[in-house]
């Protein structure tokens, strides 16, 4: 059986079945869902459980069929999930789940399981195949291969995920209760929330029990080598002196045309070394008001001020001038402006010296 869809969702004790109840082979399901597959919950009996199922049977003696399931993103939660496996005599079919982003949570399978030995030397049973950038289980979701009865070995599992992450007590194992344990491959850049043992725990194990501890089965988890080491630059012990850093732009020879020259005007001084910065100060003084009390301001402005004012007109500022008191006062002639002091850097000596 063949589903092709845009979208799948299974709830609330849903089935899609593919299942053999006699003699004859189980058939294949194949579900090719383009955006995604969302497989939920039970019925409300609990008696169901939703999901997609490739099986044979109790009391059947047929091979279960296989399970294909390609889509972008694969949700399966409250119990929901895929199931391949065999409660006859036939064997299990395998499971494969090519998804981008793949979820299992809160108790959400994924099973193959089989009561039969393998009947067939050239084919794996009760497999599980899943192809995915990233694989997340939580609060008790599992992806198992359980085998049961004498000489039944654990079915195999095979993931490659770039990221794999079980939390919460959410277990991979590859196990048989009466006999070897199967095989755990996982191939993934990052594993998180899990690890190898050789014993299920409270915590998100990766397993392949038997029957004793002389029937594990076996785990392997390749991920690739990486040398932190290989990313680390080494710096040089010489610290560096910035002082020679400013040498090196400056004139050799002292008849060399300087690269530069700076001007500097109004308040503050030179720092003590051109590696500094230049020390600067903040005025708070008020800014003056154009009132009668002039009696710190200069003869000169003074009457200027008081022929302005006794001819009651507004005439625009054209300059400023600063009493004896720091205050500011705006003039109708502009002051004779004082020569700023100019500085430059000669022939690149570490000192700054004034120009005349």
């Amino acid at each position: 059986m063949k589903l092709d869809t845009q979208n799948l969702i299974v709830r609330d004790g849903a089935q899609v079945l593919a299942n053999t109840f006699s003699s004859g082979r189980g058939g294949n399901l194949t579900v090719n869902a383009n955006s995604g597959v969302q497989l939920i919950g039970k019925s409300a009996n609990s008696g169901f459980v939703s999901g997609l199922f490739a099986s044979a049977e109790s009391g059947s003696t047929g091979d279960a069929g296989d399970l294909i399931v390609n889509t972008r993103n694969l949700l399966a939660r409250g119990g929901a999930g895929v199931f391949v496996g065999s409660d006859g005599t036939g064997n299990a079919g395998i499971l494969t789940v090519n998804a981008d982003i793949t979820r299992l949570d809160n108790k959400a399978s994924f099973n193959a399981n089989t009561r039969s030995p393998n009947k067939d030397s050239n084919r794996e049973q009760a497999t599980i195949n899943l192809n995915t950038q990233a694989l997340i289980l939580r609060r008790g979701s599992n992806i198992t291969t359980n085998a049961q009865g004498a000489n039944v070995i654990g079915g195999n599992i095979n993931i490659d995920a770039d990221v794999l992450a079980a939390f919460e007590n959410s277990d991979i194992g590859a196990n048989s209760t009466d006999f070897r344990g199967g095989r755990v491959k996982i191939i993934s850049q990052g594993i998180f929330g899990t690890q190898a043992r050789d014993f299920t725990t409270s915590e998100s194990d990766i397993t392949a029990t038997g029957a004793s501890p002389d029937l594990i089965g076996s785990t392997e988890i390749n991920t690739p080598d990486v040398d932190s080491t290989q990313a680390i630059i080494e710096l040089p012990e010489e610290v560096v002196d910035a002082t020679r850093r400013v040498a090196q732009i400056c004139p050799v020879n002292p008849g060399d045309k300087l690269l530069g020259e700076f001007t500097i005007t109004g308040r503050g001084s030179l720092p003590p070394s051109p590696l500094e910065l230049l020390p600067g100060t903040i005025s708070t003084m008020s800014l003056a008001t154009l009132d009668n009390n002039i009696s710190n301001i200069s003869n000169t402005y003074k009457i200027a001020f008081q022929e302005l004012n006794s001819q009651n007109t507004i005439i625009e500022a054209q300059g400023w001038v600063k009493s004896t008191d720091g205050s500011v006062v705006l003039v109708a002639q502009v002051p004779k402006a004082t020569p700023s002091v100019r500085f430059m850097i000669p022939n690149c000596g570490m000192g700054i010296s004034p120009l005349q």
